[in-house]
């Protein structure tokens, strides 16, 4: 009986193992199956939003192909809006705006009346008399006498001096902007 049971035992055993070597094919090509779903699942997702993004692209054209449509329709009677070219485009010779012509002119202008317009404010806001008529205006009295202005050959050669300085600084001035001003005509052409 023990040889029996053991043979059967056996028997059971044997039947044990091919029903686990059963179940783990059977597992694994389930596993391998659910590895293949997912990937399908994964791919199926991003064809999807490659459908949708696509559609999105197909709807707006079809909406733009309409719209060409409708235009073409209205400027093929006309009823559209139309534009007419009055004047072609053209490059511009030379550029709008200020150039240093316009700043070397405003610079000399200024160099001539700010000069001018402080000296009509001294001569005209001055209190002092300078000539004896304008003391006799100014107070209603009489001038008895004045003292004339002495000049001496030091106050001579010195505003000899001053006036050679301020020529030459003036022609100094005009020739750097002429100077400029021919050097920038020259670039420019």
């Amino acid at each position: 009986t023990l040889q029996t049971k053991q043979a059967e035992v056996r028997a059971d055993l044997s039947a044990a193992q091919a029903r686990l070597g059963a179940s783990s094919t059977q597992l694994e090509s389930e596993l391998d199956r659910s590895k293949r779903i997912a990937a399908t699942a994964n791919e199926m997702s991003q064809l999807s939003a490659d459908y949708d993004t696509t559609q999105a692209i197909y709807q707006d054209l079809l909406k733009r192909r309409e719209n060409a449509r409708v235009s073409m329709d209205l400027d093929r009677e006309q009823r559209g809006l139309t534009f007419r070219i009055q004047d072609p485009a053209v490059m511009p010779l030379m550029p709008s705006g200020l150039r240093l012509m316009h700043f070397a002119a405003a610079g000399l202008a200024l160099a001539v009346l700010i000069p001018c317009g402080l000296l009509f404010g001294i001569a005209r806001f001055d209190p002092r008399a300078r000539r004896g008529e304008l003391l006799e205006q100014a107070t209603g009295l009489p001038v008895l006498a004045t003292i004339p202005a002495f000049r001496t050959v030091h106050d001579h050669q010195r505003d000899r001096r001053n006036s050679t300085i301020a020529i030459a600084i003036v022609i100094g001035v005009l020739a750097a902007y002429l100077l400029l001003y021919i050097v920038r005509a020259t670039r420019a052409i």
